[in-house]
């Protein structure tokens, strides 16, 4: 194990700080008399309730009712409490008062907790893991309707960032590990990509809304499957349908014409033993970013019953949106931004932050009515049947105003999922918990694709196939970077010479009709992913121990083409990717045809695990083992003629492991301490093992290794007396070590594409989380501070092939990373931030947060000799204001008002750079205003 000395110098300070302030409480124990108490659980209607649990509270004293609902324990003292629970039901407490104590409970739905053991929920003073709550309160608060991965930046150790700017288009890291090498999971299942592990949070936008609870576990956490979690585990847990009968609206506006109203309704708990809840939302704006506007719904619908000793709920959630993005083409270092200065468009943009244009394809502009209505999508040609159904085309033309726009980079996407929970209390110690869930995802993504002569050299287009197609535009632009393209439209509409003087070469295919020189393709991904998770939990094995095991199963399908979208002006595009077109007509292609690439990739997972959980007074520790084998397989239609037996490549097998160990002591009341370590064995993504987009499986593609040790310490007093006042206070504190061998990297730069296996990193750091409750509760006061050193640890060989010319050679490049820190993320973070609770309903939270030692996201094309100039970002800081205000009983029905403004000082900072290239900046000032009412 690698460790980063510095480091511990960091934890002293926090760890002496802590025991001073630590008080022990000390009691006389008297002795009290035992009785035999004796007594019956019956439910609302008088019946007698067979094997509910009743047990005398802070005690190993306990039993469960026989048939007739009767039950006896012995020695129990006098005025003990005593709680009745059995699934199906609410709990009830009494007291032993005197020796006999009835009980009658009544029906309730199962809550998701039950399903808890699917994902397992880290608790204070007892799992031995660094965590952080955010609760469905502090949601409402404070995520003022931006993506849900955006609240993160409040989580120690954790970054969040907007990336281009487009609705959905965020991206997370935890300790300094993308959110590909985190697991990420929505009521106990993995939604990270299975082909390249990232997390799309468009697809769950409007999930904020029907979350009720998110924990964030840094490190390698407290999942029992086999999953990447090597910077941390996200799960996000959904409301359960609502016991009480209700409906709600809620009507937000925002900046930059944000438009956004949510319905919910529920029946709360029927004669026929269900209850549904759901809601519906629509959403629209122009986003602040030019060209980012979104168009985007989304639905939940959730059900549950319980049938005796088995409870299930049953679950649909889905986002159906299209966005326009800036993307990663689009990016300036500070004076290539500041060259906007200035700059203004009848759009609404008058920043320079906003600008969204670029020198390599990727924009927007005007573009005329008449040539709009002329090119713009409607019903008559079908692209993708959920995107005609839903929004009658890809929305890359869009009517704003009195203007039109065409955003050439836009993203449409529906991934509905679906899940089964299933709960079976066998007996008084066993229990199966279930989840059965699929999702079908349709959609994809638009951009530019053009004809070049003149790539790699060749001075005509040839029409042997070994020139597939060039991916940048470049149309004209005014003197603000707006892409004019009426003036792209008429080119594609005008002949192409036969001698090539266009630079294109080749004459026309077909007679009396434009061939289009460029055009708006989309990248299309559909995927079918199901699978199952299913744990059973022996309580009490042995005395004090708890045995957990379960498999989990998923199988995937990833169908990827490039189809023609938008022949901007133009009557068909002809394409030379597909070795099956024998002839130039097979090689024209119309609104729909498929171009470039067609392929599948598929993926199958199965994995076991097993966990004991040991637990005796102030002591609770774990052993966790789990094995999985990944398999890769993958299918191309185009790079291989349907008759060469060679569209199917072989199959990729992978074996994974996972193994952890942790103990948490609670030292007294007020302070416990814990460390936690493992080792990952994961195996490598689809994109390593299958190069250069053909079939050949990769012999260098091996697991990734990753050991870990964390320590920590908490300390908590309700009660603390300092300087004359009682308050409230916690305080934890972990130190985290995390080493890295053999990462695959496969990215992107100048049209080439690097394979980089081997390099290892060393991550380690300390983070610190307190909360410091005043004047009984109504002023929260509360601060984060993360300390990281994360580090390359060797240079490595890269293997570089061309992303067009893709039948080329691959040749090999040094990479120079050997002590570079790890970009990408700040290794530095402070958050301070307070809630007061104000008379008369208002609740103010101002949040401060700032980060530093935030290093570039290195290029590869700029790695082939030693850096010496370690990019990095400027620190900064932003201020956010949150306001809510609740008429309470002022009026017949309460109204919910709440008001945020983010980055409330316009702060100008860069939240993304790449070495070499450039970066975004961060959002202005923004703001929401919110309106809610619930009867």
């Amino acid at each position: 194990m690698k460790v980063s000395r510095n480091v511990f110098t960091l934890v002293i300070p926090f760890i002496l700080g802590t025991f001073i302030l630590a008080q022990d409480d000390f009691s006389d124990e008297s002795e009290t008399s035992s009785v035999v108490v004796s007594g019956t659980v019956t439910d609302d209607s008088g019946s007698p309730l067979a094997g509910a649990n009743v047990v005398v509270d802070e005690t190993d004293l306990g039993a469960a009712t026989d048939e007739e609902g009767n039950f006896t324990i012995e020695g129990v003292d006098l005025g003990s409490s005593i709680t009745a629970s059995m699934i199906g039901y609410e709990n009830q407490t009494s007291y032993a008062d005197t020796e006999t104590v009835n009980f009658t409970l009544s029906q309730k739905l199962i809550e998701l907790d039950a399903l808890d053991v699917i994902a397992p929920v880290a608790k204070f003073r007892e799992t031995p893991v660094a965590f952080s709550d955010v609760s469905k309160e502090e949601l409402e608060l404070r995520l003022a309707s931006r993506d849900l991965s955006m609240i993160f930046n409040e989580v120690p150790g954790a970054y969040a960032s907007m990336l281009g700017g487009g609705a959905g288009d965020s991206r997370v890291s935890i300790r300094g590990f993308d959110q590909r090498n985190m697991a990420i999971m929505i009521n106990g299942v993995p939604v990270n990509d299975m082909e390249n592990g990232w997390v799309y949070w468009s697809n769950w936008d409007g999930m904020a809304d029907v979350t009720s609870n998110v924990q964030v576990q840094r490190g390698l956490g407290a999942s029992n499957l086999a999953v990447a979690s090597v910077g941390g585990t996200i799960n996000v847990k959904s409301s359960a349908a609502d016991m009480e009968k209700g409906y709600g609206f809620k009507q937000e506006i925002g900046n930059d014409s944000f438009f956004k109203t949510t319905f919910n309704y529920s029946t709360g708990l029927m004669d026929n033993g269900f209850a549904v809840t759901a809601l519906l939302q629509r959403k629209t704006g122009n986003g602040w970013v030019d060209g980012t506007w979104t168009d985007a719904y989304s639905y939940f619908l959730t059900a549950s019953k319980t049938f005796g000793d088995h409870s299930f709920d049953a679950t649909i959630l889905g986002a159906p949106q299209q966005h326009g993005q800036r993307d990663g083409d689009n990016i300036y270092d500070q004076e290539g931004w500041a060259s906007f200065d200035g700059y203004a468009t009848e759009y609404g943009g008058d920043d320079f932050r906003q600008v969204n244009t670029g020198g390599r394809g990727s924009g927007w502009g005007y573009v005329s009515s008449e040539n709009a209505e002329t090119i713009k999508m409607g019903t008559d040609e079908s692209l993708d049947g959920i995107s005609d159904a839903l929004f009658g085309g890809i929305q890359h033309t869009k009517k704003v105003g009195d203007k039109w726009i065409i955003n050439n980079r836009t993203n449409y996407y529906h991934k509905p999922v679906y899940n089964l929970n299933h709960f079976w209390k066998i007996n008084n110690q066993m229990s199966l918990s279930s989840t059965l869930y699929g999702s079908n995802g349709r959609g994809g993504g638009t951009g530019p694709l053009n004809s070049r002569g003149d790539f790699l050299g060749n001075a005509d287009f040839g029409t042997d196939g070994e020139v597939s197609y060039f991916k940048y535009i470049n149309p004209p632009h005014d003197e603000n970077g707006l892409y004019e393209w009426d003036k792209l439209i008429a080119w594609n509409r005008s002949d192409w010479d036969a001698d090539g003087s266009n630079g294109v070469g080749d004459a026309d295919y077909i007679a009396g009709e434009y061939r289009s020189k460029a055009i708006v393709r989309a990248s299309v991904n559909h995927h079918d992913w199901y699978g199952i998770i299913s744990t059973i939990k022996y309580d009490e094995l042995i005395p004090n121990l708890n045995l957990t095991t379960g498999i989990d199963a998923r199988s995937y399908k990833g169908v990827h083409y490039r189809e023609v979208v938008n022949l901007l002006g133009g009557d068909y595009y002809v394409d030379f990717s597909d070795d099956n077109d024998a002839s130039n007509a097979d090689k024209v292609k119309r609104v729909g045809d498929k171009v470039a690439y067609h392929n599948i990739g598929y993926n199958s997972w199965f994995g076991g695990f097993v966990q004991a959980e040991y637990t005796l007074d102030a002591l609770t520790a774990f052993l966790s083992a789990a094995g999985s084998n990944t398999s890769y397989q993958r299918e191309d239609f185009f790079n291989y003629t349907d008759d060469s037996g060679e569209q199917k490549s072989e199959k990729a097998d992978y074996p994974g492991s996972a193994v952890k160990v942790g103990a948490n002591y609670n030292v007294n009341d007020n302070i416990n301490v814990f460390f936690n370590a493992g080792a990952l064995s994961i195996a490598p993504n689809f994109r390593s093992v299958y190069l250069n987009y053909n079939n050949t499986v990769n012999p260098e593609a091996k697991n990734e290794d990753i050991s870990s040790v964390e320590l920590g310490l908490g300390y908590v007093n309700p009660s603390l007396s300092l300087f004359g006042q009682n308050m409230a206070y916690k305080l934890n504190v972990n130190f985290y070590n995390t080493y890295w061998q053999n990462k695959q990297l496969v990215k992107t730069a100048n049209d080439l594409i690097y394979n980089i296996e081997g390099i290892n990193a060393i991550h380690s750091g300390i983070e610190v989380e307190s909360r410091l409750g005043l004047m009984d509760g109504d002023l929260d006061v509360y601060g984060i501070l993360a300390l990281g050193n994360w580090e390359w640890e060797n240079d490595v060989i890269a293997s570089v092939t061309s992303d067009y010319d893709r039948s080329g050679p691959a040749y090999d490049v040094e990479i120079y990373a050997g002590g570079l820190p790890v970009g990408d993320a700040p290794q530095t973070q402070v958050v301070l931030g307070a809630r007061y609770l104000a008379p008369f309903g208002l609740v103010v939270n101002p949040v401060f947060k700032l980060f530093d030692k935030h290093y570039a996201d290195y290029d590869p094309a700029d790695m082939d000799e030693p850096l010496n100039n370690h990019f990095q970002i400027e620190a900064y800081n932003t201020i956010d204001l949150h306001l809510s205000y609740n008429t309470g009983d002022m009026l017949p029905v309460p109204l919910t008002i709440g008001f945020h403004m983010m980055n409330l000082t316009d702060t100008e900072y860069f939240a993304d750079y790449r070495q070499g290239s450039g970066g975004f900046y961060g959002a202005g000032t923004t703001y929401n205003l919110s309106l809610g009412v619930s009867f």
